[in-house]
């Protein structure tokens, strides 16, 4: 409270009293406190690289500050390496000061959100004071192994606190010794120009492995395929997509398939064994050690990169089935790029999936490879014509369909007519992916809808996925890729 005494005050006078260094409520002046401060930061940053952050101190006031000195406050395992600008001293009213910190995030570094924190302190008015500003970044990890958060592999005195399958079963170090893999051993896959040798995780009795749950990994460089080490414990397998980030910005979506750790009827689905271990262990058996006639298998598989891009890092998918214990950029051997004017159904494939049947070669898709050829007809009746578009070259396919070439960067075009099979009542939709990225869509075709012509630009691309799908049930989801034609150089 202020008291204020005046002289006498006519009532029909009034008279105007103004405080100064007080604030509404009394007590100090609200000045000192008028001040602020921002922080500026990377996206995202990788442990073991270095990330600058800007802080930015504001006099919001109408009166001077001094002293002003601006201190960072980081996360543990941050390292400041350089400053500039972080003692301004004065700033006068309504003015800014700004300062950089540049820090080396380590590789001890906690990885994911972490807050960082720039404090101002100052005086006002000859009364010290402090503001704080903050702010996110994202630390990725900067290794697979930094990923680890999860033990597969354990001793006989240590599977109690291993876990691969969900239940409390793990691969057996003693198993895995016996088969020739130990901590820190290579583990080799494939002969010759395709041999991949891998690195088996160094820790038994700790985290050896990634779970995938989105963690975004740092890995860098150049070649034709990411090499996977990995294993699951789920019945059919895991097929999670994996984002790859390349250094130019673009990003690319792929597949990985690996097989249930005690391989089933499914198939390997493209894998390759790279480990075979006798028995598992198992923390809820008294005798730990089980299943010694059972085959616990880890495998390698092969994601596709664009080998004409340097590739950045890595975002995985949420799949806690999945366990990958090691991973490497490798070149494998691939077919010689395509010349000239080809058709899809002569250029030789990479690999091909269909829904059910053979994929038909310049024919309708067949339900076995020794059933008669049925033309590439689409189920519209032309009424200029009275007939079927029919085509002598093309692929007939069955949804789900994925066909895969590999072009090289030789190639300027893709050509197609596409629709909905004749005689079939199914419903498909039709996809042209370059370079794991979508750039063709049809709509979604039932019978009675003419065909659509597809002219896709093929320049600089190194890999075409032709895509059949089907919205819902794939009874009757019978494709046609009709005079599907690479033009190439």
């Amino acid at each position: 409270m202020i008291t204020v005494k005046t002289g006498s005050i006519a009532s029909d006078r009034s008279a105007e009293v103004v405080l100064t260094a007080t604030s509404a409520v009394g007590g100090r002046d609200a000045d000192v406190t008028a001040a602020s401060v921002s922080v500026d930061v990377d996206e995202r940053v990788f442990q073991g690289e270095e990330t600058t952050l800007t802080a930015t101190f504001r006099n919001t006031g109408t009166k001077k500050k001094e002293n002003v000195v601006l201190t960072p406050v980081a996360p543990a395992g941050w390292t400041l390496v350089s400053s500039e600008g972080d003692r301004p001293g004065l700033v006068n009213a309504g003015a800014s000061a700004t300062a950089s910190f540049t820090f080396e995030v380590t590789d001890v570094a906690e990885a994911d959100q972490q807050t960082v924190k720039v404090v101002a302190g100052y005086t006002s008015q000859k009364l010290a004071q402090e503001v704080t500003g903050a702010n996110e970044i994202y630390v990725a990890f900067g290794s697979l192994a930094g990923a680890y958060n999860a033990d597969s592999v354990t001793t006989l005195t240590t599977a109690k606190d291993g876990d691969f399958d969900g239940g409390g079963a793990s691969f057996s170090a003693e198993a895995l010794e016996r088969a020739g893999v130990t901590p820190g051993s290579t583990v080799t896959v494939g002969s010759g120009e395709a041999a991949i040798g891998y690195t088996w995780p160094s820790a038994t009795g700790a985290d050896d492995s990634v779970a995938p749950a989105g963690q975004t990994i740092s890995l860098q460089g150049q070649g034709t395929h990411l090499a996977v080490l990995a294993s699951a414990a789920s019945g059919g397998g895991v097929n999670p997509s994996i984002e790859l980030h390349y250094a130019d910005g673009t990003v690319s979506t792929q597949n990985l398939f690996i097989p249930n750790w005690l391989q089933q009827a499914s198939g390997l689905g493209g894998a390759t064994v790279a480990v075979v271990s006798m028995g598992r262990n198992n923390a809820n058996n008294p005798a730990v050690y089980e299943y010694s006639g059972y085959r616990y298998q880890v495998y390698s598989n092969l994601v596709r990169l664009n080998p004409s891009k340097e590739l950045a890092y890595v975002v995985l998918p949420t799949e806690s089935r999945l366990r990958i214990f090691d991973w490497k950029i490798v070149d494998q051997p691939l077919p010689p790029s395509p010349s000239g004017t080809i058709g899809a159904a002569e250029l030789p494939w990479l690999s091909a999936t269909n829904g059910w049947g053979v994929i038909g070669k310049n024919v309708a898709n067949k339900d076995a490879a020794n059933s008669p050829d049925l033309p590439l007809a689409i189920n519209y009746v032309d009424p200029a014509t009275g007939t079927y578009p029919t085509y002598q070259k093309g692929l007939g396919v069955h949804a789900q369909s994925k066909i895969s070439y590999y072009t090289g960067g030789a190639c300027t075009a893709f050509t197609a007519e596409v629709g909905l099979e004749k005689g079939f009542a199914g419903n498909v939709i039709f996809k042209v992916d370059i370079d794991g990225v979508n750039k063709y869509q049809s709509r979604t075709y039932t019978p009675g809808f003419a065909p659509e012509s597809v002219d896709i630009d093929l320049r600089g691309a190194q890999y075409v996925d032709l895509i059949v799908e089907a919205p819902g049930s794939i009874n009757g989801a019978h494709g046609v890729w009709g005079d599907a034609t690479f033009h190439c150089e």
